[in-house]
């Protein structure tokens, strides 16, 4: 052919070459796969003969995929030019598993619609197998006798497939193994001799563990303000301990949480010496001072609030890091909704918190929480200054304990008809104006869980204890106790469960036996029973009788002496942050001492979404009561949009 031939013909050949590429993937050709149109989508792709892997686990390793409904998931087009690639990918895939002789049979394309389905067709083989697997070690500080330890901890195994992967895998694991047993020079090499027609492999490995070693001196590098015997006596508790990454990674989280440093990073000097292995630790330290602001915006049946949020923090005050933490909320809520002018009013909170580690022992962190608020409740608005001194200390890993004493002025500045009424009722409570709390209190917390602040599968119980009155004075006695369990299971990637159980008692003593409407139990809300209004689920005043016709009374929300609440909800990621939510809530509030009356519990559930932005967890949920104890005249639902996690 000339060469002028093939110029003019050239055109056609690359259709031809297109066509022929198509066709060579198995299946009729597609008549809509040309030049210059847009190429289908894949609707599905069915794997025949393929037993080795997931059809997910295979499609990942390739450039076409399936239809996906998820908003976020890409396009995927076919292209005959890409499906070759995928066909050696897939051979590649195998081969790395230990599949040499598989084989990518035959690709079909079938159109479906606007769109394409393919059925690939795979022939698998027979694995190449590990015929023999030796191990070589050097000499060292390592008894032999724990030799055979570190060897079953090889996933490479005589007689299973040979696998690029899991021999990769194996030199990494041995390797970490000697270092979490105190070896950090540890080295792990090895090869693989394979032989594809006999489907067989010969893999050797050698081990050098290397000295042990306990780590020496901790240097930390890139202290400005933030003195340094403060950040050694955090580290003190890795000094001496046998080498491992489980210990450096705790040196840098400890850094991390003393919530001065920007980053952290630690890692071994790179010789061991007698012994003993030193760490150097670089960091850069954070600005000291901060200032958020932010908008509260939070609704349900029984309460309406907007507010304006500010938080100031200051990490090293006189440069021994003494902390300040101030928030300040002023915002103004409206009882029960907007549309009710009777009951509005300002809501406003300053709570400064000063804490500080070390004092008398290295180990305790020492909390003052003086505090002022005001706000607008059921039957009373009111003003509350108080101030909290406390002292807590882990106690092991798992194990966290707090001591404190708090003093609360509880002055009522208006109160309602209901309100009212009910202080003339003897059997309602002893009321008093103001009043004066002086209460001591203990907790403990336990921890099973991969992470404290935002858990994904594990548990926690917390058990408080206040007494109130007697010896510390103040204008009412009472015990106050309180038993929380919460529980975390993450089964799928997407899917998180979470249950709570919370139990709760007062019992008066002494010679005021009794306990004021602010520190009694009350439910509902968007944190504990949801299908209630916030504090509605509780105890109610009584009115007189004959009702003031001139002067109307309206029974209001006045605590209970005995609680029960339990919570579980299914937590289901969708896409780009945000999550769908399933629940269910049960609880219950009586005014009796010890009073647990399953009849009247209530039980509500309903549905809930979540969307996790960078300035919070946005959270909206719909609570519907499944039941009515005939108790309380409540709407049957509620509604609740506020911002974090319910538990």
């Amino acid at each position: 052919m000339s060469l002028p031939c093939i110029r003019r013909c050239a055109p056609w050949l690359s259709l031809v070459a297109s066509a022929l590429l198509a066709g060579g993937c198995g299946g009729p050709p597609d008549a809509r796969v040309v030049l210059g149109e847009r190429a289908p989508e894949i609707d599905d792709i069915t794997l025949v003969g393929v037993t080795r892997f997931s059809a997910a686990r295979l499609i990942e390793h390739l450039h076409i995929a399936p239809y996906d409904w998820m908003p976020t998931a890409p396009t995927h087009r076919y292209d005959p030019a890409l499906m070759a690639v995928d066909r050696r990918r897939i051979e590649s895939l195998y081969a790395a598993h230990g599949y040499h002789e598989a084989r990518v049979l035959d690709v079909a394309v079938r159109p479906d619609g606007d769109d394409v389905d393919l059925v690939i067709t795979v022939h698998e083989g027979e694995p190449t197998t590990v015929r023999r697997l030796r191990f070589e070690w050097a000499d060292s500080s390592l008894d032999p006798a724990a030799r055979p330890g570190i060897e079953e901890q090889a996933s490479v195994r005589v007689g299973a497939p040979f696998e690029v992967g899991q021999f990769n895998d194996t030199l990494g694991t041995l390797r970490l193994a000697l270092e979490a047993w105190g070896y950090p020079l540890a080295r792990v090499a090895g090869d693989a001799e394979v032989f594809e027609d006999a489907r067989r492999a010969d893999v050797r490995i050698v081990v050098d563990p290397g000295p042990y070693a306990t780590v020496g001196a901790i240097r930390v590098a890139g202290l400005v303000g933030v003195p340094e015997d403060l950040v050694q006596t955090e580290l003190r508790f890795a000094r001496g301990e046998p080498y491992s990454p489980q210990v450096v990674r705790s040196v840098e989280d400890v850094l991390k949480g003393m919530d001065v440093f920007r980053w952290v990073s630690a890692r071994p000097a790179g010789a061991v010496v007698d012994g003993v292995i030193d760490l150097d630790v670089r960091v850069a330290e954070a600005d000291p001072q901060a200032l958020r602001l932010g908008l509260r915006l939070g609704f349900d049946s029984a309460r309406w609030d907007q507010s304006l949020l500010a938080r100031y923090s200051h990490t090293n005050l006189g440069g021994r890091l003494y902390r300040l933490d101030l928030d300040v909320r002023v915002g103004y809520a409206e009882l029960p909704d907007p549309f009710d002018l009777d009951a509005h009013g300002p809501a406003l909170a300053v709570e400064p918190t000063f804490t500080k580690k070390g004092l008398l022992e290295d180990e305790l962190l020492w909390a003052l929480a003086p505090a002022y608020a005001l706000d607008i409740r059921d039957g009373y608005t009111y003003q509350e200054p108080r101030n909290r001194l406390s002292v807590a200390r882990w106690l092991g890993r798992r194990v966290r304990g707090e001591v404190s004493h708090t003093i609360r002025y509880f002055d009522f500045l208006e109160t309602t008809a209901g309100f009212d009424a009910a202080t003339t009722q003897l059997g309602a409570f002893d009321f008093r104006d103001p009043y004066l709390l002086s209460v001591a209190g203990l907790r403990l917390d336990v921890y099973w869980l991969d992470e404290v602040h935002q858990p994904t599968d594990g548990a926690a119980v917390t058990l408080q204890y206040e007494l109130a009155g007697g010896p510390l004075q103040g204008d009412y006695d009472f015990h106050k106790w309180t038993a929380e369990w919460r529980g975390y299971w993450r089964p799928f990637a997407r899917v998180q469960t979470a249950a709570r159980l919370v139990g709760g008692g007062i019992v008066p003593y002494g010679e005021r036996p009794d306990a004021p409407v602010s520190r009694r139990f009350y439910l509902g809300g968007p944190t504990t029973v949801r299908g209630w209004g916030a504090r509605r689920l509780s105890p109610r005043s009584r009115c007189p009788e004959p009702a003031d016709e001139d002067d109307p009374c309206t029974p209001v929300p006045i605590g209970g002496f005995t609680m029960i609440q339990g919570n579980l909800e299914l937590r289901l990621a969708l896409f780009a942050g945000v999550s769908l939510v399933g629940f269910f809530d049960v609880g219950d509030v009586q005014a009796g001492e010890s009073t647990w009356v399953v009849d009247a519990w209530n039980y509500s559930a309903g549905p809930g979404l979540r969307y996790d932005s960078p300035v919070g967890l946005f959270r909206l949920d719909a609570g519907f009561r499944l039941n009515d104890p005939g108790v309380y005249d409540e709407p049957p639902f509620a509604l609740y949009f506020g911002l974090g996690e319910t538990f």
